[in-house]
C-alpha cells in the first residue's frame, strides 16, 4: 500500500480511497508508572500526533474513534495539526480525523502501560 497527497493505492496503483488525513504516528506507547510514594508519573505521559490535512482544511478535530466525541479542535499550520495527549492511565485509546476509513490511515492507537 502506497499513498501520494490523501489518496491510498494498491501496490499495482489502484486506487482504494481518499482519505481526510494522514496521522503519524500510528501507534504509540506511553508508560504511566506512578511513583508509589508521591503519585507523580515516573515518566513523560504526553504524546504529540501530527496530521497532516489539505493546506486549505481551517480547523481539525481529534475524535475519540470509538465514541465519534471530540477530544481537541486545533487550527493547522500549512497543512499540519499537532494534537498533545497526556495519557493519565493504563489503557488503550484509539483516535481519528475525520471519518472511519478503509485503510484507517486517519487514526492512530495510543496505548498507556504500567511497569
Amino acid at each position: 500500500m502506497k499513498y501520494e497527497n490523501f489518496s491510498v493505492y494498491h501496490d499495482d496503483g489502484t486506487l482504494i480511497e481518499t482519505v481526510p488525513a494522514i496521522i503519524t504516528p500510528a501507534s504509540c506507547q506511553v508508560n504511566v508508572t506512578r511513583n508509589s510514594t508521591t503519585g507523580n508519573f515516573l515518566f513523560n505521559n504526553t504524546v504529540t500526533l501530527t496530521a497532516q490535512v489539505p493546506s486549505t482544511t481551517t480547523s481539525v478535530e481529534l475524535l475519540n474513534a470509538d465514541t465519534g466525541a471530540t477530544i481537541a479542535t486545533v487550527t493547522p499550520v500549512n497543512g499540519i495539526a499537532e494534537f498533545e495527549i497526556t495519557v493519565q492511565s493504563p489503557g488503550t485509546l484509539r483516535v481519528r480525523v475525520g471519518p472511519e476509513t478503509v485503510t484507517k490511515m486517519n487514526e492512530a492507537v495510543v496505548v498507556g502501560y504500567e511497569d
